[in-house]
């Protein structure tokens, strides 16, 4: 019998992944080609419906979906996708259900990657797109703002529900982030893992000459990073490319 072992060489991710988001793993999917990398996806439950309420209930239900994850295999980063739920349970209290079953393990999600890939790309004052309602855009705004991250101009679809925000066009994102530019803006921000922003990214970029940072873009960077991986990647964005 032949057994591969070489799988212990590669930087293993484990994606959780909203039980009703559509797109985030094709995202992770089109983004990411290397054979070095490898990631493994668990669903959280979850009501399809964003309130602050719903967010906080999906707590709870973190650990049990970190351990479904190739249970007895080794993981290097887990990675939580979803960045208004981030915002209102807390960074620390996300890693510490995760933690509860992978000791140890490094934890990323959208927001504190956009907020490290702000960092880097010395961004200081952004616009906001997001399908949000205004008050879960207005404590992301209160999110980046105690982040250094000055929030100029706010646009959103104003959906409630992942279905509807899937089937949002990466053309009608590119247009909404295209009326976000002003002389005082250094950057865009597309926030939530279920808009297909990350098909959008490149040509909003070329556009506006200013960097372009989505949810699924920045949770995939900041995992990557966290395990290790600082090999560039073309065709979505310049934080890609950033190692």
């Amino acid at each position: 019998m032949f057994v591969n072992n070489q799988s212990n060489r590669h930087l293993r991710i484990g994606l959780l992944v909203l039980a009703t988001d559509q797109t985030i793993e094709q995202d992770f999917r089109n983004m990411l080609h290397s054979e070095e990398v490898e990631f493994y996806v668990s669903r959280v439950a979850y009501a399809d419906y964003d309130s602050f309420e719903n967010y906080r209930a999906m707590a709870k239900k973190l650990t049990e979906a970190t351990a479904l994850i190739i249970p007895g295999n080794s993981l290097d980063v887990v990675a939580y996708g979803c960045t208004a739920a981030t915002v209102e349970i807390g960074f620390e209290v996300i890693s510490e259900h995760i933690r509860a079953v992978r000791p140890r393990i490094s934890c990323a999600t959208p927001i504190t990657g956009a907020c490290k890939g702000f960092n880097r790309l010395g961004v200081r004052r952004i616009s906001l797109l997001s399908p949000y309602r205004e008050e879960v855009n207005q404590s992301i705004q209160r999110y980046l703002n105690s982040q250094g991250i000055s929030v100029v101009k706010i646009a959103s679809f104003n959906i409630d529900r992942d279905l509807e925000k899937a089937r949002i066009l990466p053309s009608t994102i590119y247009d909404a982030a295209i009326q976000l530019d002003a002389e005082n803006v250094e950057g865009i921000f597309i926030s939530c893992t279920a808009l297909r922003a990350t098909e959008a990214i490149t040509s909003i970029e070329s556009q506006l000459g200013k960097p372009v940072i989505s949810s699924n873009q920045a949770l995939l960077w900041e995992a990557l990073r966290l395990g290790g991986y600082n090999q560039e990647i073309s065709g979505y964005g310049c934080l890609m490319q950033i190692v």
